[in-house]
């Protein structure tokens, strides 16, 4: 009489762990995209800084006193405006990237478990990292300059570039937000 096959023990809890997997999962879903959304944002802190000083830094200075330092202290907020910036933009870097590692492995693991609808949240998460739109938007914005030439029109396509810069790791990180609610229990 044949024996009766045994169960692969790193399956016999699987239903347990994949709903705590899951679970898992849309938290981590949650606060990667919301991270990654903060880290975007916070991206045009010292680009903010740097328009207020160029437009407005006659205007903050006041009219001229003589003083040899006569306009230090606008010069001195843009600067420690930008660091601070930097130094958020480099605390958002570090937690993204750290929350991106982490819904990879979680993404392997659900993976080994059989979960359904695993592929999107993927594809969320490469698009909210910027892996493909950036180096592929970084290279258009040399394009205007060869089509338009110098002028009104290659400014208005660089801002509109600029701008999608900014969008479509935003857009990828909402998607990676409401991808991860969507990962189920395998079927029957």
């Amino acid at each position: 009489m044949l024996s009766q096959p045994v169960p692969d023990p790193r399956f016999a809890t699987a239903p347990a762990r994949l709903g705590d997997e899951l679970r898992g999962t849309r938290l981590l879903g949650l606060w990667s995209g919301l991270v990654g959304i903060a880290l975007v944002l916070s991206l045009t802190v010292p680009v903010i800084a740097t328009i207020v000083m160029g437009v407005w830094g006659d205007e903050l200075a006041g009219p001229p006193d003589g003083d040899m330092f006569h306009g230090a202290e606008v010069f001195f907020g843009w600067l420690l405006t930008s660091l601070a910036g930097l130094a958020l933009i480099s605390v958002l870097a570090m937690a993204a990237l750290t929350l991106d590692i982490l819904m990879l492995v979680r993404l392997d693991r659900l993976r080994t478990l059989r979960a359904q609808r695993v592929a999107p949240l993927g594809w969320s998460l490469l698009a909210g990292t910027g892996v493909i739109s950036t180096p592929v938007l970084g290279v258009l914005l040399f394009a205007p300059v060869r089509v338009f030439g110098p002028g009104t029109a290659t400014m208005a396509s660089l801002v509109v570039l600029f701008v999608l810069m900014g969008l479509l790791p935003i857009a990828g990180r909402v998607a990676e937000m409401v991808t991860s609610l969507g990962v189920r229990l395998p079927g029957p």
